[in-house]
C-alpha cells in the first residue's frame, strides 16, 4: 500500500467494530484484532498449513480470503468457531462474550478444537485478524 493512512487504517489497527443484529436492528461493537499479541501470528500460519495453503499461494488474496473465510468456519474443515445460533452455550462461551480474536485463536492453537462458539460477527473478527 502506498498510502499512510490506508496502512494505518487498514493493517496497523488492531482494535475496531464488528456489527451484529438483525435486518432491521444491526447494532456495532468494539473488537480487538489483536494481530501482533504473542502467537497470533502462529496461529494464522498454522492455520494456513492446516488448510494445506502452499507457500506461494499465501501472498494471493484471493486464495488467502477463500481458504481462510474456509478454515474460520469449523462446520465442514474442522476450523477455528463452532457457529450456534441455538442459545444454548452449556458446552462453551457465548458469541455474545467474545470481545477480540486472541483468545479464539489461542485457545484453537493450543487445542487444535473448534471454539464454542461464534456467530457472523465473531467468524468476521476472526478472519479480520488472520488477514491483517
Amino acid at each position: 500500500m502506498d498510502d499512510e493512512k490506508e496502512i494505518e487504517e487498514y493493517v496497523m489497527n488492531d482494535v475496531g467494530v464488528v456489527f451484529h443484529g438483525e435486518l432491521n436492528n444491526i447494532k456495532r461493537r468494539p473488537w480487538e484484532y489483536g494481530q501482533f499479541e504473542e502467537q497470533i501470528l502462529d496461529a494464522c500460519l498454522y492455520l494456513m498449513d492446516k488448510a494445506e495453503l502452499d507457500l506461494s499461494g499465501r501472498g494471493n488474496s484471493i486464495k488467502i480470503s477463500r481458504v481462510g473465510s474456509a478454515i474460520i468456519n469449523a462446520r465442514d474443515d474442522s476450523g477455528v468457531v463452532a457457529g450456534n445460533w441455538n442459545n444454548d452455550y452449556t458446552y462453551g462461551v457465548a458469541p455474545s462474550a467474545w470481545t477480540g480474536s486472541v483468545d479464539i485463536l489461542l485457545e484453537f492453537l493450543s487445542s487444535s478444537l473448534p471454539v464454542k462458539y461464534g456467530q457472523c460477527w465473531v467468524f468476521a473478527g476472526v478472519f479480520t485478524t488472520c488477514k491483517h
